[in-house]
């Protein structure tokens, strides 16, 4: 019959694990405390397997431990059989299987932790004994009868008969009152607060009591929970929580887990072991050691109205370009996040905006939790400076404040230096009065300058600093009078981008610079002109071609910027006419020879150097212009000659006139043509001529007189022959032909020819 009933005990227990290891022991020895309360606690139990009987409550201990009885009406006996006798002895060893079953949380579990063992930190109760065995009697009797209705158990299988019950009216009443108490609180067991379920609303910086409207609290902890910016109070027995946030808390929701208020105390039935045991044996009583239930824990959700604030931005731009005075900018875009996040993408959106400036230039963020904030700018109007990120604090003393920051960007400006050079040298040009006038590209402005008109001028030195900053922006540089020597510059347009504390402009002028013309003519057989049988050659002044000049510095050539353009005796150029014109390329300034090197054959060379200044002719004309002329001398030709003739007194030849009847003729000993075309022909007359007596005898020949003869007409380089053609009667006519080359040279030639003496 044990060995049944044995096996139905075990059933039961495994009723009893919830989620449970149940490794099972051999039998061992355990110590057994028993102590028989007094007949006040009689009870009476009907058992099928045992029939009715009554008894007394008996508190059992193993070890240190409570214990329960889990058959009522069975005997308590020894490993030798001996059943326990109340008052025998308060303790001996016994032989029991144990059974360690963990998470239990069967209904006898939660009756031992809820009737008993939650009284231990109780000092009232606990350490008093009277006390304390009521609670025990009150709780044995409730777990059996809460065990299956089985044979072996005081709960009838059938019609109720089967039971167990206090005798004592009086206790039980005490005991359906506590029998209701503890049904109760088994019926709300896993029961949670309603603020398990719903969201506490509280402001930052109050305090608020939470009542649970499923009067569950009451059955928690005292506890307090002390978490970042939250203060989380209850006390035993009530059903209030009293929830406090501090004033500096930027958090709009606080979430406290289970296993934070866990670790502060916050537990509806706490279990003080992590495993229960259960004693059974062959010839005794079976009985459970409870510790452990599964605790009901609470989490909370806050929803906090935190102490807010918003940052406004009044927002202005320095005198810039566009205005003289600070305008308020419209457009600009601002960050704003908490600082601690580090960077506005790392920040939540709570603790985050971006914020754009209107036409009055002013901006506002939304409500922001208090914290320190950084102000970060991303966009901003051209030409001015980003402002530097600042920090804003809001400050947890107040609700809704607006914190206002007027703010105004720097315009992004330079110094300007203006430096006159030479557009070829590249050197400045160390001349004062250089005038320039600046403007202002946008507004079309000009900016005032100390010189006449508003203009700014350089120094001695060739430099221009203004004392003044221009803005950001471009600006057009005009130069409105050049350093002497030199051609107006193009205007300059410039930017200032504040990127330099200096800009630097260099502006270039040309030098002006000049050209020397010649002009090269001489006569040339332009005609011929034949009258009868004489032909006679025409001369005109044309131009020369191919006559070759040099053109010579005549002082050192030195530019104004300081440059050595040319030394003096330097040759600059050299030049060959065509059609009689030639010219220089461009020369510096200053004083030049033009000499004539080389002349065409037929003409003589003019040797004499021309001086030619290339002057300044104003800032307006780039390239000057000097002409000079040569007018070269054609080579000509004296022809000349000498007759003899004799004298004989006897006969009467040789009178004083009879020279008078002799004639010489020049022709051409070849076709010459003039440049229209015309013609002399070969053999064609062009000058007669008489003679006169020389001035000297002949030498060779006392009987006669020497007389001399000159043609003077002026005839071209060619070939030519001299004839007498006429002479006195008393004479015989010399028939000689004496022939006279006149060729192009480049030099002044006479040729003379000396007719011999005819008879």
């Amino acid at each position: 019959m044990k060995n049944t009933k044995r096996i139905i005990i075990l059933a039961v227990i495994m009723s009893m694990i919830s989620t449970a290891a149940v490794p099972t022991f051999a039998a061992e020895k355990v110590n057994l405390k028993m102590r028989q309360l007094g007949p006040y606690f009689k009870n009476h139990h009907n058992v099928i397997d045992w029939g009715e009987y009554d008894g007394n409550i008996t508190v059992f201990q193993i070890g240190n431990e409570y214990a329960f009885c889990t058959e009522a009406g069975n005997a308590i006996r020894d490993d030798d059989g001996n059943q326990w006798i109340p008052g025998s002895t308060p303790e001996f060893d016994a032989d029991y299987n144990i059974d360690i079953v963990t998470r239990d949380n069967s209904l006898q579990s939660k009756i031992a932790y809820l009737g008993f063992l939650r009284h231990r930190d109780n000092p009232d109760i606990w350490n008093d004994r009277t006390v304390r065995d009521w609670y025990y009697a009150m709780t044995q009797m409730m777990i059996w009868q809460s065990l299956p209705a089985q044979s072996i158990t005081a709960n009838g299988m059938t019609d109720g008969k089967y039971n167990s019950y206090f005798l004592n009216p009086s206790l039980t009443s005490e005991y359906e009152s506590f029998r209701a108490g503890i049904q109760k609180e088994l019926n709300t067991w896993s029961k949670r607060p309603v603020f398990n379920e719903q969201t506490i609303e509280v402001k930052a910086g109050e305090t608020i009591e939470a009542v649970d409207s499923n009067e569950v609290l009451c059955d928690y902890n005292e506890f307090v929970y002390e978490g970042r910016d939250v203060i989380i109070k209850h006390e035993a027995g009530s059903n209030k929580l009293s929830v406090t946030v501090a004033g500096d808390c930027s958090r709009r929701k606080i979430v406290i887990t289970e296993e934070e208020l866990a670790k502060a105390g916050c537990l509806k039935y706490e279990s003080k072991a992590q495993v229960n045991y259960v004693y059974t044996a062959d010839n005794s009583q079976d009985m459970a050691v409870y510790g452990y239930t599964d605790p009901v824990p609470l989490a909370l959700s806050l929803d906090v109205d935190i102490l807010t604030g918003k940052i406004a931005i009044e927002k202005t731009k320095a005198p810039d370009a566009y205005s003289e005075k600070s305008t308020p900018e419209e457009g600009a875009v601002f960050q704003v996040y908490l600082k601690s996040a580090g960077d506005y993408s790392k920040a939540d959106d709570i603790y985050r905006d971006i914020i754009t400036t209107d036409s009055k230039g002013q901006s506002v963020t939304k409500k922001l939790p208090h914290g320190v904030y950084t102000v970060h700018q991303l966009k901003g109007a051209l030409g001015h400076v980003m402002i530097k990120d600042f920090d804003v604090e809001i400050k947890s003393d107040s609700r809704d404040k607006t914190y206002t920051y007027t703010v105004e960007n720097e315009t992004l400006k330079s110094k300007l230096q203006i430096v006159k050079k030479d557009v070829e040298s590249g050197r400045v040009i160390p001349r004062k009065g250089a005038l320039y006038e600046l403007v202002n590209v946008a507004t079309g402005k000009q900016i005032i300058g100390p010189g006449e008109k508003g203009y700014f001028l350089t120094d001695e030195k060739g430099y221009i600093d203004l004392n003044m900053h221009l803005y950001y922006g471009k600006y057009l540089l005009t130069e409105k009078k050049a350093p002497e020597g030199y051609v107006l510059g193009a205007p300059v347009e410039f930017a200032v981008d504040g990127s330099k504390e200096k800009v630097i402009i260099e502006q270039f002028d040309k030098a002006q610079k000049g050209i020397i013309k010649v002009t090269k003519t001489g006569e040339v057989l332009s005609s011929i002109e034949n009258k009868g049988e004489i032909y006679t050659p025409v001369y005109e002044d044309s131009p020369l071609s191919g006559v070759k000049f040099q053109v010579r510095a005549a002082e050192n050539i030195i530019t104004p910027d300081g440059t050595l353009r040319a030394r003096k005796g330097e040759i600059v150029d050299t030049l060959v006419t065509k059609n009689g014109k030639a010219k220089t390329g461009e020369l510096y300034l200053g004083e030049y020879e033009v000499i004539e090197s080389e002349t065409i054959d037929g003409f003589v060379i003019d040797k004499e150097p021309r001086k030619v200044t290339l002057k300044y002719e104003g800032q307006e004309i780039e390239v000057t212009e000097e002409t000079v002329s040569f007018n070269n001398r054609r080579n000509k030709v004296r022809i000349n000659f000498k007759k003899f003739m004799e004298e004989d007194e006897l006969f009467g030849i040789g009178s004083e006139d009879v020279y008078k009847n002799i004639l010489f003729g020049l022709f051409a000993d070849e076709e010459i043509t003039a440049a229209d075309g015309s013609k002399i022909p070969k053999g064609g007359l062009i000058e007669t001529t008489g003679v006169m007596p020389a001035n000297c005898q002949y030498e060779e020949n006392k009987d006669g007189k020497l007389y001399e003869g000159e043609f003077t007409k002026d005839i071209p380089a060619g070939y030519y022959y001299v004839r007498e053609i006429e002479t006195d009667d008393r004479y015989i006519l010399n028939d000689g032909i004496y022939k006279v080359s006149f060729l192009s040279t480049r030099h002044e030639e006479t040729k003379e020819t000396v007719l011999k003496e005819q008879r």
